[in-house]
């Protein structure tokens, strides 16, 4: 039940995706930067360079592309401007696009270079477009969907490719992206500790048996960052599958005391439980809380993402070690007697196949 209440909470935790959030809210020069901001008119405006490239950049065609572009674009919400190459030729030609390429490049070849780099340069077009101030992460991410979607809207003409670049445009998309998908990475880690444990042991059980209780930390996890507002940062998003390796550690001690203990004349499962936990639970718990100790010093940073991170980790370490102690145990008898069971029904049916069909047998008679 907590399993399932974990993985359930886990699609309504919050996220800490922007990197204004990554440090302290108090450091004096982020407190100077929003004096600064409210000064001026509360906040900065985001501007991102879109690269158009091709090879008629100064063709008149590019350029009324360009400015239906910025039409329709700065009609859209988040978007409050945007400069093109377009509105730089109107504005030395009188507010018009020459007709033919020739009467562009005469328009561009009079405007100071210094100028004309900050919109050709390198072969490329630069269009840069200028966000609301203040934007949230989900308002950036709108912003980019309707900047991409509106060049995709307008169609640019053939051989011309525009793409939104710069870190601005890469950073927070990649941020929100590896916080989505972090239970695949933690999927990926379960696998890829399955499939070692499974080439090492060749034998499904040991294999099997120490993950079981990694899943149970996997949604314990998120229950307790729902339990303490823990958001997911980028660090946090990769600790499923750090838990699932270091949690494997411990839970593979005690099950290789078990098989141990088990192969012992006249131990039984339970005995072998008992035993392999009273031998090797000390040492893994003092293991653990050495570990837990360590990542406590995080929990006094200043910094948010650090902070919470090492609140997390102080967390699923000890939740580990519980689910280690407690799940692991009860999965190994469990596990112990399918495979009883399973080998019991295969063993009657080579019996059976071994002696025959009584019926058979007798019509041969």
């Amino acid at each position: 039940m907590l399993l399932g209440g974990g993985l359930a909470a886990g699609d309504s935790l919050e996220t800490l995706a922007d990197s204004e959030e990554f440090i302290p809210q108090d450091l004096p020069a982020y407190v100077d930067l929003q004096q600064f901001r409210t000064v001026t008119g509360g906040g900065s405006s985001v501007q991102y360079d879109m690269l158009v490239s091709g090879s008629n950049i100064r063709d008149p065609t590019a350029l009324r592309w360009m400015e239906q572009y910025r039409q329709i674009a700065t009609d859209k919400p988040l978007i409050d401007g945007m400069q093109t190459p377009a509105t730089l030729v109107k504005q030395h030609n009188g507010g018009e696009i020459p007709a033919t390429e020739a009467g562009v490049k005469r328009v561009l070849s009079d405007i100071p270079a210094s100028e004309r780099a900050n919109y050709y340069s390198d072969g490329y077009a630069h269009i840069t477009i200028i966000g609301e101030r203040n934007m949230n992460t989900d308002e950036l991410l709108d912003f980019l969907a309707i900047a991409e979607s509106s060049s995709e809207l307008t169609r640019p003409p053939a051989g011309l490719t525009a793409e939104l670049t710069g870190q601005a445009a890469v950073s927070t998309p990649s941020i929100v992206t590896q916080i989505e998908t972090r239970n695949v990475t933690t999927g990926l880690g379960v696998l890829f500790v399955f499939g070692a444990l499974l080439l090492y042991y060749r034998n499904l059980i040991r294999a099997v048996a120490p993950l079981v209780p990694m899943l149970f930390v996997i949604g314990w996890q998120n229950l307790y960052m729902s339990a303490l507002s823990i958001p997911v940062s980028p660090l946090g998003a990769s600790l499923g599958a750090m838990s699932v390796g270091i949690g494997a550690e411990y839970t593979i001690i005690v099950m290789e005391r078990y098989f141990e203990e088990l192969g012992q004349s006249g131990v039984s499962r339970l005995d072998a439980v008992e035993t392999a936990g009273a031998r090797v639970g000390k040492a893994i718990t003092v293991s653990g809380l050495t570990t837990v100790f360590g990542f406590s010093a995080l929990t006094l940073s200043p910094f948010p993402i650090l902070g919470d991170f090492g609140f997390l980790t102080v967390g699923v370490i000890f939740l580990t070690l519980v689910a280690a102690i407690l799940t692991l145990p009860p999965t190994l008898i469990i596990l112990g007697r399918l495979s009883d069971l399973v080998e019991s029904i295969l063993a009657s049916r080579r019996d059976i196949a071994v002696q025959g069909d009584p019926d058979e047998v007798k019509a041969d008679d």
